[in-house]
């Protein structure tokens, strides 16, 4: 039986106005504004960063942002979360593998193990 893998994560979560809000990076991964203009720094960084729509941004886990939304209104921002290096290398090692024609079992065979 085949499983289902999660190869990433995305949620759309609303910034309101008036105010910045501070948001802890819960995993690597690219913080997108979906519409209007947002306002982002890290935590140690001096520099402001200004996304318009459709702009992004990698972020990293843990990293702490304030973010604000320029105009009266609230902003939506995207975080999409990157699949973890286990998810990459083994995504990688099946397509070698397919372009190999190699079995399944034989994965030992390309760094000289039999």
């Amino acid at each position: 039986m085949k499983t289902i893998k999660r190869i990433s994560t995305s949620v759309t979560f609303e910034v309101p106005s008036g105010a910045a809000t501070r948001w802890i990076v819960p995993a690597a991964g690219e913080l997108r504004a979906c519409r209007d203009r947002i306002w982002l720094t890290r935590e140690g960084d001096l520099t402001d960063y200004w996304l318009d729509a459709g702009q992004s941004m990698p972020i990293a886990r843990g990293q702490a942002l304030w973010m604000g939304a320029e105009g009266s209104e609230p902003v939506y921002l995207q975080f999409v979360e990157e699949a973890s290096r286990s998810t990459r290398v083994h995504g990688l090692w099946r397509v070698l593998r397919r372009a190999l024609r190699w079995p399944a079992g034989r994965s030992g065979a390309l760094i000289g193990r039999r």
